[in-house]
């Protein structure tokens, strides 16, 4: 296991095998971000899409990408760590030890921060409301996201990213600045190419996920 955001010796512990054990039953194992990309691309937002991405802010932020309905972990098992590409080499420290990660620029207490606000809940509130420096949080960390998913653009070309966690629930307020910067960052793709939707499943995509990567393997054996 590595849990860049939970304290603890986490490092390469094993849980699958004793998990396994103890319930008899078939078991599997998932982050949640990753989890949630395979829900929302077979069953949700991009249900239908080959290749799909997903931004997942909250507390911390996660990623995943699915390629023809399965999760894509590259040759390390840590491929589609969207939000742990460096964006700003100056920055802050992010919990996995790197400076500057997507994460620290574009969770919700970056919002909040930025908004000058407690919560990134009361940044949308206000913000709706009109409140130029909650209006100002949102347009930066649109932007800082707007960089992050232009890479996944130019790597892999989705057919469609979806935003998903607590803070995508402020809606347009954060996707149409993420799609307004990203329709300036790079001109080797047609802006009609830029795909940003919503998740649709809900705080269940995660569940959903992890039993549909159980039943995964259980077909493929």
């Amino acid at each position: 296991l590595l849990f860049p955001n939970l304290p603890g010796p986490w490092k390469d512990f094993q849980i699958l095998s004793p998990v396994a054990s103890a319930t008899n039953l078939p078991t599997a194992l998932i982050n949640d971000a990753r989890a949630f990309t395979l829900a929302e691309a077979i069953m949700g937002a991009a249900k239908g899409k080959n290749t799909v991405a997903c931004y997942v802010i909250g507390t911390g932020v996660g990623g995943g990408v699915v390629i023809d309905g399965k999760i894509h972990l590259g040759s390390t098992g840590s491929a589609g760590e969207i939000a742990h590409q460096i964006l700003k080499p100056d920055g802050l420290t992010c919990g996995c030890g790197s400076k500057g990660c997507a994460e620290t620029l574009t969770n919700s207490a970056a919002i909040a921060k930025i908004a000058g606000t407690k919560t990134s809940e009361e940044a949308y509130i206000k913000a709706v409301a009109g409140n130029p420096q909650a209006l100002a949080a949102f347009k930066e960390v649109g932007y800082w996201i707007s960089i992050a998913l232009t890479n996944v653009m130019v790597m892999l070309a989705p057919d469609a990213i979806i935003i998903g966690g607590g803070v995508a629930q402020s809606g347009d307020i954060l996707l149409n600045e993420i799609r307004a910067q990203m329709a300036l960052q790079s001109k080797i793709y047609p802006e009609s190419a830029i795909n940003i939707i919503p998740a649709t499943l809900g705080f269940h995509a995660g569940a959903i996920g992890a039993a549909l990567l159980e039943l995964q393997k259980l077909v493929q054996n």
